[in-house]
């Protein structure tokens, strides 16, 4: 992207989004991953979730308790080695169980405004459990998959808009890039272009 733009010398903070989310920064000489990409494991999530923080387990006891139908979804989603948008859409219901079935599903929404999934940050990293675990929390609250999807993408939007404007100020960075052909998405690009207005982002000039 800095090449296509021409931004060589220049300082520049990036983010990359396609599976997992990571940032870069550009000195104008090199690049340097400043947060790595975390790895999402669906073995033991279950777990995970029950132990996330203080009133989790309350959560899991509810759906293995009560809503049978999750417990085998997350039941499914430990014994398969899925990502984390092919989990979520899992949990969401979804024909389509990948990132592109998520994001057909959030453009079916028509309203303004979303819910605010969890992006916990943990050691500046995205955090997979807490993510999972909010929606599960909206599903049990019988909030639509049309709304839920639309949601998750805000929220990403300004998980990444919040990251990438510290990372800048630390930085003194003057551009900011978008790589990945998540960012090609409709609901996450707009969310992103809206919190960064004062800053115009730099992306590949060809998308999907």
């Amino acid at each position: 992207v800095i090449a296509e733009h021409n931004k060589f010398g220049s300082k520049v903070v990036g983010a990359y989004f396609e599976g997992e989310p990571s940032f870069l920064y550009y000195d104008g000489k090199k690049v340097i991953r400043v947060v790595p990409p975390k790895h999402f494991n669906s073995a033991g999530i279950i777990e995970a979730m029950r132990t996330l923080r203080e009133g989790s387990d309350r959560l899991i006891e509810n759906v293995e308790k009560n809503h049978p139908q999750l417990h085998d979804i997350l039941l499914r989603i430990e014994q398969s080695n899925v990502n984390l948008f092919e989990a979520t859409a899992m949990i969401l219901g979804l024909e389509e169980e990948s990132f592109e079935g998520v994001m057909k599903e959030a453009l079916k929404f028509i309203g303004k405004g979303g819910l605010q999934i969890d992006t916990k940050v943990e050691d500046n990293r995205f955090n997979h459990v807490a993510f999972l675990a909010s929606i599960i929390s909206y599903r049990l609250a019988d909030v639509g998959s049309v709304y839920l999807s639309y949601s998750i993408f805000e929220s990403f939007g300004d998980y990444f808009s919040e990251l990438l404007t510290e990372i800048k100020g630390k930085t003194k960075a003057t551009e900011i890039v978008l790589c990945g052909s998540y960012f090609a998405g409709q609901s996450l690009f707009s969310r992103l272009q809206r919190n960064l207005k004062n800053t115009p982002v730099l992306m590949n000039t060809s998308y999907p």
